[in-house]
């Protein structure tokens, strides 16, 4: 079948008692050529590649945005994904060694994009490098430092506050609104009345006999 993100392969239906599967097509395969092995080997992601230095399992993948691997942090303390198109690998052939080294990029870059934090002082409030320079952020709301301020490391607590108030609010979801049923106002139909005959009694006319 054809999705939203493209191609996919499905196991089950809607009816039955367990809901169904699916699984993504690979860049190279196609609905018209794809065998069933090739089909039942998509379900078996994701694919297990090995263990990080830290112990924890480094999973592949493909993803809405391409194939990907996915590995627990213990550092930043959350699961962190780095994706496999820097090195062309495929999921299902990437190997550990591959891995290991995407596992330390990434973690360097996470790093590295830290510039500081204000944890000490019971905050959530960090200063982290991005695309368009370094940016104050608590976890909703960021804003970016201002170019006159040459070096961000310098900024206090107070200072982000301030400028987190300037701030733009996070976007919030919209609430899904509830359907409101709509009531069936039933019209009373008049039933009209039939009317009914009155009887008409005619009366004999007694012929008087003459008298002689």
């Amino acid at each position: 079948r054809v999705g939203r993100f493209g191609a996919y392969a499905q196991i089950g239906t809607k009816d039955d008692e367990e809901k169904p599967t699916f699984a993504s097509l690979r860049p190279n395969q196609h609905m018209d050529t794809i065998t069933m092995e090739e089909a039942i080997e998509l379900f078996k992601m994701p694919r297990i590649v090995g263990k990080s230095l830290e112990g924890h399992d480094i999973k592949a993948n493909y993803g809405r945005f391409g194939p990907y691997i996915m590995f627990k942090d213990d550092t930043a303390g959350k699961v962190l994904y780095q994706s496999l198109t820097k090195i062309e690998a495929d999921p299902m052939e990437v190997t550990l060694e591959q891995a290991l080294e995407l596992v330390a990029y990434k973690k360097k870059a996470e790093i590295e994009k830290y510039i500081k934090d204000f944890k000490s002082e019971d905050s959530e409030i960090e200063i982290l490098k991005g695309r368009w320079g370094p940016y104050v952020t608590d976890g909703d709301k960021n804003i970016r430092v201002p170019k006159e301020i040459e070096d961000a490391t310098k900024l206090t607590l107070k200072d982000c506050i301030a400028l987190l108030k300037k701030a733009k609010p996070g976007k919030k979801k919209p609430a899904k609104k509830k359907a409101v049923k709509k009531k069936v106002i039933k019209k009373k139909v008049a039933t009209k009345k039939k009317a009914v005959k009155k009887a008409v009694v005619k009366k004999k006319i007694v012929a008087k006999k003459a008298v002689t």
